[in-house]
């Protein structure tokens, strides 16, 4: 067995300088443990790469990332194996059930004063619109919660 070492997010801010606003989270189901550092409490943006759907009720993290004042602005289904598809591939391997059951998001704290504007734009539907992407491209799904921001 291998002994990584690890620090304390806190520890590596004191390194660098600098305080940690963004949390990108894809650890193959560990969000439990990332929420136990406490560093949700200062992100304004978390990048979730939501996998192990047998293991981990993304469901449950969604309401209370919204509970905590983020509102999703991104959803989206992981397209490697569709793309692969459209591509024609075919055979052992071309179909990639984790790509199937993996879906990413994106979460952002709202400040009070953002609760005045009205609700937020779908930016995955935006960014397919925008760039014309097909459905192998680019899957959004429905955003989670109202979209509505929250005052």
């Amino acid at each position: 067995m291998v002994e990584v070492p690890n620090f304390d997010f806190r520890e590596i801010e004191k390194r660098v300088g600098s305080i940690f606003n963004v949390a990108l989270i894809d650890c193959e189901g560990c969000i439990k443990h990332i929420a136990a550092t406490g560093i949700l409490d200062q992100v304004h943006l978390i990048l979730l790469e939501a996998d192990r759907m047998k293991v981990v009720n993304y469901e449950n993290w969604y309401r209370h990332l919204l509970n905590r004042g983020f509102a999703n602005v991104w959803m989206s289904q992981d397209t490697l194996d569709l793309a692969l598809a459209a591509d024609g591939a075919t055979g052992p391997g071309a179909v990639h059930e984790f790509s199937r059951a993996t879906q990413h998001s994106a979460w952002v704290r709202l400040s009070s004063d953002e609760g005045r504007r009205g609700p937020l734009e779908d930016k995955c539907l935006e960014h397919k619109r925008r760039l014309n992407y097909r459905p192998h491209e680019l899957t959004c799904l429905p955003l989670k919660g109202n979209n509505t921001r929250v005052h």
